[in-house]
């Protein structure tokens, strides 16, 4: 498990059925992580957002586990996604951000 120091969470990403299928989301989350000093990206995704766990899933995040929430029908799906200053995650995965990386973080 990561260092809670080491991780952002993506708290809330949303964007307009008018508008997906464009990018956006990709470009909002790209823009949010570019400079970010974490080794770790972690996000939650209702369990009926069949949709937005796939595209998560194909941008290289993992399953975590399952947060059972009063009132969320099916419960919260957790997704997490270490990364490397390459802008890869350890497995070799890739990311639709590069990941920043500077040493006065400590991330290498």
């Amino acid at each position: 498990m990561a260092d809670p120091h080491t991780v952002v969470v993506i708290h809330e990403l949303a964007v307009a059925a008018q508008h997906r299928g464009r990018g956006l989301a990709r470009e909002y989350v790209r823009r949010l992580l570019a400079d970010r000093p974490e080794s770790h990206a972690v996000l939650g995704v209702y369990a009926q957002a069949a949709d937005a766990h796939a595209m998560f899933r194909r941008w290289g995040f993992d399953e975590l586990g399952m947060a059972h929430l009063p009132g969320a029908d099916g419960g919260l799906r957790v997704l997490g996604c270490p990364h490397t200053d390459s802008g890869l995650i350890a497995d070799g995965c890739p990311l639709p951000w590069p990941a920043a990386a500077t040493p006065e973080h400590g991330v290498s």
